[in-house]
């Protein structure tokens, strides 16, 4: 932005385009936008402290700072921040979910390198004096402020005052307490003020269903974009909102098409025509009105015999075709929502989830009110490790649609993998009283109580999942799984044959019945023990190092560092990286980090970290032979118990790597022969 010279003052010369009953400002015709993070939780004793070095700094505009107004018992400040293009991109890849300040400083020693000084000694100081850990910094947005010129509120110094969309709070739990003070100008408006501009209706209605005045903005919002498709949905959720039918009805009638007849012109067009010529002119103005608007809904939308080809090609599997008629439908339809939703359930279907993600959240963006599609959403959500999220989109169904079987179900995956059991155990129970016949709730229920210890519950719950579906191997093998702890081996075995009767290929199966025959085999399947991480990545940490004291990336490191004769130990390979708990204790010994593993969920939790230079998702030996070698140290922590045969590995690494290079590993002891 720049600022010329007006008479007397100076003023933005700043252009409006028009965005349906909004306008957007723009600079050169660029829209303006800005990239911002959020700090939340400090403590209203800080505040005055901060304000203070930031009013030093803050010549630009760089911070804003809400002092906190609320109830005593949860009253908190808030700080925001303005942030370049590369520092948002670079506090993005670090955070996903909000974290303690200190958290975030403790795991990027070099933020000072990628922030702003003034935003760096900020964070530092105010992490520095949260001793309790309130603190915390959530993923930044964007923020593109918009104008309605249809609502101007009053005079402000002489000119016409207009409301702006406030979408910068939006998200933060206490939004709308003390609004008045995020802006000072406003406090002096607040009173001519009877009607906020129209607001993000879809994030408050994410926020609160419950509050009628939501849907009714959103509503009118839907007309006036002429979405006529999705109104009659969205009007009946209302109406299972509690919202005033006789309300509704108010925009019911609006979407039979009417005519704003004009008086004066009516009386000198009909002049001379009789009272029945009158009716009969007017009614055939109707029904052309009627008919263009009946052909410009068609031309915005898909006809239903197109809807039931994508749907019937989905339910009968033949997702290639789905996909290519889902494609075709987004690109010709791109504000209808339904192939949207079927091209993200085509890609989850068939392995492609991240690509899922993109369709899915567009699903819900052009219909807010569709639960099944926040609970797909939040399905997705949990694959990829986004636990918080998953469980805000499940928790977002339920608001919308408390008897979705599924929702609850989702809900109940994402808290187990929280390591939330009790609420998970609670959420399963809700999603089977909704549907009894639900085989995979049954199932997922049975694998929650094993892990709790309540194996003959666990039992029942799996013959539960085969009674009602008896071709479900995963069900025969997790039975397996608990009779074996329950020390009943045969019956271990039987269900083990029958899920490999179900899936022969189901090479984790083959897996068990070899260990239970006492048969050894070369290595544990690459399947098993990528399924038996990704299930185990979100409370590995805790379960290692909280409740076990796993001390072993710590005594290594030690070991190596205290063997080396120079300053560096230059560049590490972690075989089997997992979470990164080796990355964290030996990074800053090293000048380049590398790491490799089978699970896809445990990467993830090493990215967060923001210590390794690379991740890689392969097997070990697979890793070996392909890439290029050329490392000082491989190390391997509590890895080789599940590679087997060790003699392609040794062989790999002595006979590839292009300089020496030293092995580290860590070894189980065992009593018996082999391995």
């Amino acid at each position: 932005m720049y600022n010329l010279p007006g008479v007397g003052e100076e003023y933005l010369d700043v252009a409006l385009k028009p965005l349906g009953d909004f306008h957007e400002p723009h600079i050169r015709d660029s829209k303006i936008c800005v990239h911002m993070v959020k700090i939340t939780g400090i403590p209203v004793n800080l505040i005055q402290t901060i304000s203070e070095a930031i009013k030093k700094l803050n010549s630009y505009n760089m911070f804003y700072i809400w002092r906190g107004a609320l109830r005593d018992e949860i009253n908190e400040g808030l700080i925001l921040i303005n942030l370049l293009d590369n520092e948002s991109q670079f506090l993005t890849s670090v955070i996903d979910d909000p974290i303690t300040l200190k958290t975030l400083l403790d795991n990027n020693s070099n933020i000072s390198n990628y922030l702003n000084k003034n935003i760096s000694n900020i964070l530092q100081m105010l992490a520095g004096l949260d001793v309790d850990r309130q603190v915390k910094i959530e993923q930044p947005f964007k923020y593109c402020p918009y104008v309605n010129l249809n609502a101007g509120f009053g005079l402000l110094s002489g000119q016409r005052v207009f409301a702006v969309g406030d979408s910068l709070f939006c998200g933060h739990p206490k939004m709308g307490n003390g609004l008045g003070k995020h802006l000072p100008f406003i406090k002096d408006l607040l009173e001519k003020i009877t009607h906020a501009a129209l607001p993000l209706f879809k994030t408050a209605l994410e926020a609160n269903p419950k509050i009628e005045q939501f849907w009714l903005s959103y509503i009118d919002a839907l007309i006036k974009e002429e979405q006529f498709e999705n109104v009659k949905l969205i009007i009946e959720q209302a109406k299972t909102q509690g919202v005033a039918e006789e309300k509704l009805k108010v925009f019911e009638t609006q979407l039979t098409p009417t005519v704003q007849v004009n008086q004066p012109k009516l009386v000198v067009q009909n002049k001379g025509l009789s009272l029945a010529q009158k009716r009969k002119k007017l009614s055939e103005k109707k029904k052309r009105k009627k008919r263009a608007k009946k052909q410009n809904l068609k031309a915005n939308n898909p006809s239903q015999r197109q809807i039931n080809n994508l749907l019937e090609l989905y339910k009968n599997g033949q997702f290639d075709h789905a996909e290519n008629l889902a494609v075709s439908m987004t690109n010709e339809f791109p504000k209808h929502q339904f192939g949207w939703k079927v091209l993200g359930a085509v890609l989850k279907q068939t392995g492609r989830v991240i690509d899922s993600l993109t369709a899915m959240q567009k699903s819900v963006d052009l219909m807010p009110q569709d639960a099944d599609a926040h609970s797909n959403l939040g399905a997705t959500l949990k694959e990829l490790g986004r636990l918080e999220e998953a469980k805000a989109s499940c928790n977002q169904a339920i608001a919308l649609k408390p008897d979705l079987a599924e929702a609850h179900s989702n809900l109940g995956n994402t808290l187990q993998r929280l390591g939330r059991l009790d609420e998970a155990e609670a959420s399963y129970t809700k999603a089977i009283a909704l549907k009894r016949d639900y085989a995979e709730v049954h199932y997922n229920l049975g694998i929650m109580l094993k892990e709790l210890g309540r194996l003959e519950e666990a039992q029942t719950s799996h013959n539960q999942a085969i009674a009602l579906k008896p071709d479900f191997a995963e069900a025969h093998y997790d039975l397996g799984n608990t009779l074996q702890e329950l020390g009943r081996l045969d019956e271990a075995k039987a269900s083990y044959h029958k899920a490999l009767a179900c899936k022969p290929d189901y090479s984790s199966v083959k897996h068990m019945l070899a260990a239970l025959s006492g048969e050894t085999t070369a290595t544990a399947p690459r399947d098993y023990v990528e399924e038996l991480f990704d299930a185990y990545a979100a409370k590995f940490e805790s379960s290692l190092v909280d409740n076990l004291e796993y001390k072993i990336p710590k005594v290594i490191t030690e070991m190596i560092i205290k063997d080396c004769k120079f300053d560096s130990l230059g560049s590490i390979m972690d075989l089997g990286c997992g979470s990164g708990l080796l990355g964290t204790e030996i990074k800053q010994f090293c000048d380049y980090l590398e790491g490799v593993d089978l699970s896809e969920k445990m990467l993830h939790e090493a990215k967060k970290k923001n210590i390794y230079n690379k991740l890689i998702k392969k097997d070990i030996v697979n890793y070996l032979s392909s890439e290029r070698l050329n490392f000082d140290y491989f190390i391997s922590t509590d890895v080789f118990v599940y590679v087997g045969e060790l003699s392609d590995v040794f062989r790999l690494i002595k006979s590839r790597n292009k300089t020496g290079g030293k092995l580290a590993f860590s070894t189980e002891t065992n009593e018996g022969d082999g391995f």
